[in-house]
């Protein structure tokens, strides 16, 4: 204990205890010291008491707001990642459904369907075009105007928010009728699944190809990056017209008139590129009953 004291607290001592040794009996200088080594031990204490547990309390206070500032950390970190994942699962769907779209679309106009699409005001990545009308030849197969006007048949719940809903609604419907277009219309035979439950009851399930055979097998990553590429062509090949009229004589007629002009354009040729490459990977004429471009 007498090692925790330091030579002022010995000055202390000496100068409240006095020991005369030569008037003292051996026992009181016995007892003297006994007593003198009790009072080092108690002066010893409090000195302990008075360093050492300030020390503790002090370290324990910054334990705890380190503790807490890690929490903190970990829970921004955590917020981070969620919105960040949130962000990326929402991209990757976006594409997904430009896609399958898009592929959808490539089918039908190898198979010599005519195409109506318009642009939408804002045209970000992956912004899908407002389909207005499919047909064959002479006969109308899809008609945006009739989805829109059956949806407003609908009787919606107390609540609905109409806009959200119609529009979620039109856009399925679509891509649905796309996909009956081929297996009803032109009998083609291929595997489908539901992309997604519906968010209500009033809604329908959106239909995607999962495989199809056409001149080769295309599983289901294959169809979304062509179907991307093939979208990105139809605006190329649209340019700054805000409706487009896509089919093989639309494709065909622009070229020669940009051949007379002795000048073709990246936007006009880059889709006629594309989709004679498509062509040779993805139908023939027995199987699209496609025109040669």
């Amino acid at each position: 204990m007498a090692g925790l004291l330091d030579s002022k607290l010995f000055k202390q001592l000496g100068s409240n205890i006095e020991m005369d040794l030569e008037d003292k009996t051996e026992d009181e200088i016995e007892e003297d010291a006994t007593n003198f080594i009790e009072e080092l031990e108690r002066i010893g204490e409090e000195e302990m008491v008075h360093i050492i547990k300030p020390k503790r309390k002090n370290e324990e206070k910054k334990s705890k707001k380190i503790i807490k500032k890690i929490e903190k950390e970990e829970e921004i970190l955590g917020e981070f990642k969620s919105k960040e994942r949130k962000r990326n699962n929402r991209v990757n769907a976006n594409r997904n459904d430009y896609g399958n779209e898009g592929f959808l679309l490539m089918i039908l106009y190898y198979l010599g369907c005519y195409i109506t699409l318009s642009k939408l005001q804002k045209d970000g990545k992956h912004q899908k075009l407002k389909i207005v009308e499919v047909g064959f030849e002479d006969k109308i197969l899809l008609s945006r105007k009739e989805v829109e006007d059956n949806i407003e048949k609908i009787d919606f719940p107390v609540g609905t928010n109409l806009k959200r809903a119609k529009r979620i609604i039109t856009s399925t419907n679509i891509d649905n009728g796309l996909l009956d277009i081929i297996k009803n219309f032109f009998g083609f035979q291929f595997k489908e699944e539901v992309k997604k439950k519906p968010e209500k009851d009033y809604m329908p399930e959106r239909r995607v190809i999962e495989s199809i055979h056409l001149k080769k097998e295309w599983n289901k990553k294959e169809i979304i990056n062509e179907g991307v590429l093939f979208y990105e062509n139809i605006k190329l090949f649209s340019g700054k017209n805000k409706i487009i009229h896509l089919s093989i004589d639309e494709v065909t007629k622009s070229l020669h008139e940009s051949l007379i002009n002795d000048s073709i354009p990246p936007d006009k040729s880059s889709i006629s590129n594309s989709t004679q490459n498509l062509s040779l990977n993805s139908c023939d004429e027995s199987d699209c009953h496609s025109k040669p471009i």
